[in-house]
């Protein structure tokens, strides 16, 4: 079966770029795989009627599963712009349509693509094939001007897992059908080959969750920079979960203390401590205390959750933002939850329970608006709330009156999210828009959220399903020395949808994404113990 699955955002009215997807392309079935495209190239375009021809084409061999897209109909043309595309995936708005059609190839890895081009002359190019491949015996490369974006498939370089063979085929419309019936014909007569960049994902997805955490470990998690914040305090806890789940693991005493201590200075606290971002940096000190046996680290912890201080009913705490915004959410429950696990003080979980049921930001479709007045669902903000109450629930007593009902709330959301939920097992930047970039820390973050929820009995298998899924997705994007693909940058409130389309997605070193990526990977690694 033959379904859309859109490539990504065009830049000049943000309408996603269409593709297909054959049914079986994120299975685990061992079959050849393919992208399809056409490119504009000469004044005549591949129409769609023609271009789904050629679908059905490839559609006909059991031997093969594919991706498609026909840029020739969606005015984009990629014959000038450069591959592989610089500074990783930034968004620069009269460029960000070639570099969501990058990341789409390579991250998908396809054993190889194919290009289809409408031309005068019949011929056939062949891009990182090594001379003694099997295509050699079947097809021979004409003599031609490059394509930037197949030549770049197909060579090494720090913007792919790996290298991409291709294929252009040139012709008239019934040319090129005939090239590719016999090719798609020769291809399913022989066993399924593998490209390097498929082989290196598969790689990727086949490590264990402490082998990752240890990974990420060596990157993240070993500073505190001031002013303090969220992004390294959870990698910072990251680095104590994995010591206490891996015996051969450095304790995180060996070093955490030395760099974390500057923040009991009174001063130093103070000004470290003015936002919900600054007193979430904290979040790591009660399992410090838990792993050195110092109190001083939980008497952190109430000292912290004291700041928050209540307005009166049915307005956000101090030094919440007032419209209730995602972020605050995961901090009051992370931070106030820590307080009630160490002290017993139902005030500091009447609070965090207040401000949940309050906030009133869960659409009737079970996502998370970013705040009341920002009414957009944004992958990572679905996060901050999955991740809030997760954590909430986490500290919350069983026999309190309002735990079931918060359960209700955090399920429709799971649900919801469920439903939306990328075959790569990824969420998405902007997460009711066809398209937008798979976002990595959302993800870590939805899928932490599950997996925690899935082993204290809140949810069931088939939560876990999706959380499994979105570890595949993780896994796919770190590479071994940390790197990670496609992490939102840091983004409050905005005023417009196009202003979430347009932030830039990080690439390599990220806090944001490391951070959310080792709490996942130590609770992937705690879910087996």
């Amino acid at each position: 079966m033959i379904v859309e699955y859109p490539v990504g955002i065009k830049s000049f009215d943000e309408s996603p770029i269409t593709g297909f997807k054959h049914s079986e392309y994120h299975s685990d079935e061992i079959l050849h795989r393919i992208i399809l495209l056409s490119n504009y190239e000469h004044s005549e375009h591949i129409s769609d009627s023609e271009f789904s021809e050629l679908l059905e084409t490839l559609n006909q061999s059991n031997k093969i599963t594919f991706l498609g897209s026909n840029f020739n109909q969606q005015n984009l043309n990629l014959n000038n712009k450069n591959f592989p595309p610089t500074n990783g995936f930034t968004f620069e708005n009269d460029s960000s349509d070639h570099v969501y059609i990058w990341r789409w190839i390579t991250m998908e890895s396809p054993d190889f693509v194919i290009l289809v081009n409408l031309s005068s002359e019949e011929k056939i190019k062949l891009y990182g094939f090594d001379n003694h491949h099997f295509i050699h015996n079947f097809l021979k490369s004409s003599a031609d001007k490059t394509n930037n974006l197949l030549k770049s498939l197909s060579e090494k370089n720090n913007q792919s897992p790996g290298k991409i063979p291709s294929i252009e085929l040139s012709g008239s419309f019934s040319q090129i059908k005939i090239q590719l019936q016999n090719l798609i014909q020769f291809i399913s007569s022989i066993d399924a080959s593998t490209s390097s960049a498929r082989k290196e994902i598969q790689r990727r997805q086949h490590r264990t969750a402490n082998e990752v955490s240890k990974i990420l470990s060596k990157v993240y998690g070993h500073k505190l920079d001031q002013p303090i914040n969220y992004v390294q305090g959870v990698s910072i806890s990251g680095r104590i979960r994995l010591a206490q789940l891996d015996n051969n693991y450095p304790k995180a005493i060996d070093d955490i203390p030395e760099f974390v201590s500057f923040i009991l200075n009174e001063n130093q606290f103070t000004q470290n401590t003015q936002t919900g971002p600054n007193l979430a940096g904290l979040c790591w000190a009660d399992e410090l205390s838990d792993t050195t046996g110092d109190k001083k680290w939980m008497e952190l912890i109430i000292k912290t959750a004291d700041i928050y201080e209540p307005r009166g009913e049915g307005l956000s705490p101090k030094p919440c933002d007032p419209n209730f915004g995602c972020e605050d959410m995961f901090f009051i429950s992370t931070m106030l939850g820590r307080a009630y696990k160490i002290s017993k003080n139902e005030k500091y979980i009447n609070t965090l329970i207040n401000y949940l049921n309050d906030a009133n930001t869960q659409h009737k479709n079970g996502l998370f608006y970013h705040n009341r007045v920002t009414p957009y669902f944004w992958g990572r903000g679905n996060g901050f709330a999955a991740l809030a109450y997760a954590e909430a629930l986490h500290y919350i007593p069983d026999n309190h009156p309002i735990k079931k009902s918060l359960i209700e709330k955090h399920i429709n959301h799971i649900n919801a999210l469920i439903k939306i939920q990328t075959p790569t097992g990824m969420w998405t930047q902007l997460l009711d828009e066809a398209g937008t970039y798979q976002e990595l820390s959302a993800t870590c973050m939805i899928g932490y959220s599950i997996t925690r929820g899935f082993k204290s009995g809140i949810l069931n298998e088939y939560h876990m399903n999706s959380a499994k899924k979105a570890w595949l997705g993780t896994l796919s994007r770190i590479d071994d020395s940390g790197g990670l693909v496609d992490v939102c940058t840091g983004t409050g409130f905005q005023s417009t949808k196009s202003d979430y389309f347009s932030r830039k997605a990080e690439y390599g070193y990220d806090d944001r994404g490391g951070s959310m990526a080792i709490w996942f990977s130590t609770e992937m690694q705690n879910l087996l113990t």
